[in-house]
């Protein structure tokens, strides 16, 4: 699993390479990158405001993925 995350504003990213959809290897899924951001602001009296996008190119992953044999 990759992961790249920055901060001060953050940004993130995650990612799975390709993995094993049965025991014997035959089948693997592919791999993913998935791009996530955050924007936010702390006011004075420490009540903070933020904002989170979610897969920000708008990936198009699978969150589960299977095989029949």
């Amino acid at each position: 699993m990759a992961a790249i995350a920055c901060n001060r504003r953050s940004c993130a990213a995650e990612g799975e390479g390709p993995r094993p959809l049965i025991d014997d290897d035959s089948v693997r899924s592919q791999d993913t990158l998935i791009f996530n951001a955050r924007a936010g602001y702390r006011f004075d009296n420490g009540v903070r405001l933020q904002l989170d996008v979610l897969n920000l190119f708008n990936a198009k992953t699978n969150q589960i993925e299977w095989t029949t044999s």
